[in-house]
């Protein structure tokens, strides 16, 4: 089963985690970016997406990709709870 398919059970546990993350290390998560390449090469592969031109092969990694960013969006969602509680 794909991750994204698990995001309910994943929010779970990371609703559960959220009173053992300290403020400063959910501003540190949510301060986390995609460094310039990465970045680049995701832009590349949605392009090439939306034109209709990618390979099985940059399918699955565009679609790894998806579901690694819905995790990070995840991750991201929980700490500015954190942060928002103060």
């Amino acid at each position: 089963m794909s991750a994204t398919a698990e995001l309910p059970s994943i929010s779970l546990t990371l609703e559960s985690w959220q009173g053992q993350l300290t403020p400063e290390a959910a501003r540190a998560i949510l301060a986390l970016r995609a460094e310039p390449k990465a970045q680049a090469r995701y832009d590349e592969l949605a392009s090439k997406c939306n034109a209709g031109s990618l390979t099985e092969a940059e399918r699955r990694e565009l679609d790894a990709t998806v579901e690694f960013n819905d995790l990070v969006s995840l991750f991201k969602s929980h700490a500015a709870t954190v942060v928002s509680r103060g």
